[in-house]
């Protein structure tokens, strides 16, 4: 009786802390929505960023003039116990002369990923005619999907942004892990 208390136990202390990453990690993408490429400064940063210092780090000697800004939030205990292959969700914040210049934002799990990069400039954009918004998808050579790579200007539209930031963090609380589509839905929707 005692044994199955301890598993029971140990079972709920597992889930709990599996979607607690899972929510800080939706959280966190809601709250850094409001970060604007090419106009929110540092400082503003810092207090939307204050209440997830445990999932940050900073560039050595960082300051308003330049500073990087990495996040990361992990399927930890899923992969521990071989529920599922390790995922993460993370990314830089990249602050050039005190305003944030680029967004990048990564969802992975082994082979499968999905980058979101948002900056107020590329220097060769992923598709020239459409320079402010731009998705590549890249398959697998059995032609399954693999890697989707989103590229975003601060000129890209609302509901492209939406496209872009529709990223799936139940992937980090979902037992066996997710395909690529499944990453970012509204990217390979129809492709």
């Amino acid at each position: 009786m005692t044994l199955l208390l301890m598993a029971v136990s140990l079972a709920i202390f597992i889930t709990v802390r599996v979607h607690l990453s899972r929510n800080r990690a939706e959280e966190f993408l809601r709250a850094t929505s409001r970060l604007a490429v090419g106009k929110t400064g540092y400082r503003d940063a810092e207090e939307i960023l204050a209440p997830y210092r445990h999932h940050l780090s900073y560039s050595d000697r960082c300051t308003p003039e330049h500073c990087l800004i990495l996040f990361v939030f992990k399927n930890t205990w899923l992969r521990l116990l071989h529920l599922a292959p390790a995922a993460s969700f993370g990314g830089t914040l990249v602050f050039e002369n005190d305003v944030l210049v680029a967004r990048i934002t990564l969802l992975g799990q082994g082979d499968h990923a999905g980058h979101i990069t948002e900056s107020t400039s590329f220097t060769e954009p992923a598709n020239p005619a459409n320079p402010d918004f731009s998705i590549r998808l890249e398959r697998d050579a059995t032609g399954h999907p693999q890697t989707a790579i989103v590229e975003l200007t601060p000129k890209a539209t609302a509901p492209q942004r939406q496209q872009a930031y529709n990223v799936n963090l139940g992937c980090l609380s979902k037992i066996g892990g997710c395909s690529a589509e499944e990453m970012l839905p509204s990217v390979w929707s129809g492709r």
